[in-house]
């Protein structure tokens, strides 16, 4: 018998952020990460996650993190847990995510 194929993985997964534990969060990755790396590189990476100032904010000042489901690591998935049993981070669905963020300004 063949056994059921995995459903597929998103491609990407949503997350909702207390602002005050954002930069934590930030500094815990990029120390697992070793970021910043290739510094003076054409292409460095310096940083996991965006800039507090460059992310999407809800009505509330929550950060709205979407993150690729493939940066993800199997290490990533205890901190995860560890943050969500905190009350730091929240997983959304996409369709959350969505209706959480703000509406986009009109075209001038």
């Amino acid at each position: 018998m063949i056994p059921d194929p995995q459903p597929p993985r998103p491609s990407h997964r949503y997350f909702r952020c207390v602002p005050a534990a954002y930069p934590s969060l930030c500094e815990s990755i990029d120390g697992r990460r070793g970021y910043p790396a290739g510094e003076g590189t054409r292409a460095p990476t310096l940083r996991a996650l965006p800039e507090i100032d460059n992310t999407t904010k809800a009505e509330n000042g929550d950060i709205l993190i979407c993150v690729p489901s493939s940066l993800i690591r199997e290490e990533d998935e205890a901190m995860i847990d560890q943050a969500k049993a905190a009350g730091y981070v929240t997983e959304l669905t996409e369709e959350e995510f969505a209706a959480a963020k703000p509406p986009s300004p009109p075209f001038p």
